[in-house]
């Protein structure tokens, strides 16, 4: 799964960036209210939509480090490699390290 959460306020522009990616929906989520979401759960979306946009993006610091470890996953998936024990032990630790869990060294 990819997702972008943001207030809801900017629920229009979170709907503009599933319109341009040509993927994903846009919901608000349940337990906060004032938030909203754009999920894309087809992994053949995020294969050929959401990393080649990623790609061609200048991301900063963490968010570069976030997308490194999701293309990570992805290309375990690629492979198949999620279908085994080892590969789902894999996908877990990196995903441990992923987003407000980062632990940042300066």
């Amino acid at each position: 799964m990819f997702s972008i959460s943001q207030h809801s306020r900017d629920e229009i522009l979170l709907n503009k960036i599933s319109h341009y990616l040509d993927c994903g929906y846009v919901r608000i989520i349940n337990t906060r209210k004032d938030h909203a979401e754009l999920v894309v759960y087809k992994f053949f979306d995020i294969k050929e939509k959401i990393r080649p946009f990623f790609e061609k993006s200048k991301l900063k610091r963490g968010k570069l480090q976030d997308y490194l470890e999701f293309s990570k996953i992805a290309w375990l998936m690629v492979n198949k490699s999620h279908l085994t024990v080892k590969g789902l032990k894999d996908i877990q630790k990196i995903k441990t390290n992923m987003n407000r869990s980062r632990v940042l060294n300066f």
